[in-house]
């Protein structure tokens, strides 16, 4: 029954080799999903945050340029005013690009606030309250900061996912490694036992021989 242990060895070989063939797959699947997460992430960081900050560094130069006018000469008040409309029209196409980005709930919060100051902006010149249209700018300011900084944070955690899934992917990289060297290692033992069994046989017939 010698012949039995040769089907034993080959069955074992084919086992392993489909042990090897799932390993592949599963790491083939698991780097398509990583690479499918990393390329979102980068899109993300892209569209939603590196965006979404250009479009705060020209709400800022806006609001900046609005405390400017609004310390201008009374004189030249009118001349402001209407340079001032001009500025708050450009914020207003602004905000329907800002918008096009996905925010965050904090992100949403603090960008209807945004919005109200540059309102709150229009009123008190349409009142002529002109302190209160410049405290309005610096509120607008302190959210355009507070916008930026959930920008960086919203981009780090970004990033720091990448680093995960890079991570991930080098940790099954090294298990499909260590796996196909063990399977490789078994295969070869179980090649020898054959040749070993195969050669025991010969010398078993050429002794009835």
């Amino acid at each position: 029954m010698k012949w039995t242990y040769s089907i034993q060895h080959k069955l074992a070989a084919a086992g392993l080799l489909f042990i090897v063939m799932l390993v592949v797959l599963f790491n083939n699947f698991n780097e398509r999903d990583n690479s499918s997460k990393v390329s979102e992430a980068i899109q993300t960081i892209y569209a939603d945050r590196l965006i979404a900050e250009r479009y705060l560094f020209q709400y800022l130069q806006h609001a900046y340029l609005i405390l400017d006018l609004l310390d201008t000469d009374p004189s030249e008040g009118a001349k402001a005013t209407l340079q001032i409309g001009g500025i708050l029209a450009k914020t207003k196409e602004l905000n329907k690009a800002y918008l096009k980005t996905r925010l965050t709930e904090l992100e949403a919060l603090n960008f209807d606030r945004l919005v109200v100051d540059l309102i709150s902006i229009e009123t008190s010149l349409v009142n002529q309250d002109i302190e209160s249209a410049r405290q309005s700018a610096k509120d607008a300011i302190v959210q355009l900061e507070g916008l930026s900084e959930i920008q960086f944070k919203e981009a780090e955690k970004q990033m720091s996912l990448i680093q995960q899934i890079n991570h991930s992917t080098a940790a099954h990289f090294q298990f499909e490694i260590a796996v196909l060297i063990i399977i490789g290692l078994l295969i070869q033992a179980l090649v020898f036992a054959s040749k070993s069994l195969n050669a025991h046989l010969q010398r078993q017939n050429s002794m009835y021989n």
